[in-house]
Formats: C-alpha cells, structure tokens, sequence
C-alpha cells in the first residue's frame, strides 16, 4: 500500500488545501481593502473642510474596524491553521490527527 492513500495523508492533503485556499482568500481580501483606504487616502486630500475630512476618517475606520476583519475571515484562517497542526500531529506521531475516542469501562462510562 502505497504512502499516498494512508488516510494520514489524505487528512494532510485536506489541511494543506483548505490553508492554501484561506491564505490566498485573506491576501486578496487585503490587497482590495487596501485599494479602499488607498481612495480614503486620496479624497482625505481633496477634502476641502475638517468636516469632509473628518467623514473620510469616519469612513476609513469603518473600513479597518468592521470591514477588514468581517471579510479577511480570520475564523477559516484559524480553522485552516488548526487542521495542518493536526495533520502535522498524525503525520509524525508527536500528537492524534483525529479526535481519540475515549475507551469506554464497564457499567457505559468513560
């Protein structure tokens, strides 16, 4: 039985994908925020009054408080990141790739 069909590197290919897929998601999620602070930055320097410049930083917070961690999806990233942590676990037998299932004692309890 060849390496590549153990379900060890099944569970390693699964993880990788899903980061690869999370990582490549928040840097392209990054790169178009950063093309809206860029346009904040801009009508910052058009504003003629503070209270056009004062609705340009509004706006700009906006962005890096509510925005940004709303669309970068920090949770998949976290998820991605544990699931090549487990496969890396299973995979050089430092820890479980999979849940351990608990042995179960007389009278049905753990």
């Amino acid at each position: 039985m060849s390496d590549r069909s153990t379900p060890i590197t099944a569970l390693c290919e699964v993880a990788n994908d899903a980061a690869r897929e999370a990582i490549v998601n928040a840097r392209n999620t990054l790169h178009l925020l950063a093309d809206d602070l860029t346009r904040h930055v801009w009508n910052f320097h058009q504003a003629k009054s503070l209270e056009e410049k004062e609705d340009v930083l509004r706006a700009a917070l906006y962005l890096l408080a509510v925005r940004l961690p709303g669309t970068v999806r920090l949770d998949r990233l976290a998820e991605a990141q544990a699931s090549v942590a487990r496969a890396a676990g299973g995979y050089t037998q430092q820890q479980p790739a999979l849940p351990v299932r608990l042995q179960v004692q007389e009278g049905g309890r753990p």
